[in-house]
């Protein structure tokens, strides 16, 4: 449970340490990702949220996009969204894709 707070405090502090909305708008969703160079496996999570499940799912893919930016992506593929009691945890793949 330690190790869980630990992990959970660090994702959140370093999301509030890099976002930025503007550029995450740039990071696009794909389903086909055949065209792309796999940049490797990105996550974003909302933790102990007050926010609505829809807000959660929209923080943790904000989050995943700029993880995605961060390793100069500019597209990502979900992988698996998952929304359990107090949080949600978005996995998706970064990708360089043609413009």
């Amino acid at each position: 449970m330690k190790s869980f707070l630990a992990l959970a405090s660090i994702c959140l502090f370093s999301v509030a340490c890099s976002s930025n909305p503007q550029k995450t708008s740039s990071i696009r969703v794909v389903e086909d990702s055949s065209a792309c160079t796999p940049l490797g496996t990105v996550k974003g999570n909302n933790v102990l949220s007050s926010t609505s499940d829809s807000s959660a799912v929209d923080d943790a893919l904000r989050q995943a996009k700029d993880a995605a930016r961060n390793l100069g992506g500019n597209a990502i593929k979900i992988g698996e969204i998952l929304s359990v009691g107090s949080g949600t945890v978005v996995t998706a793949e970064a990708l360089q894709c043609p413009e």
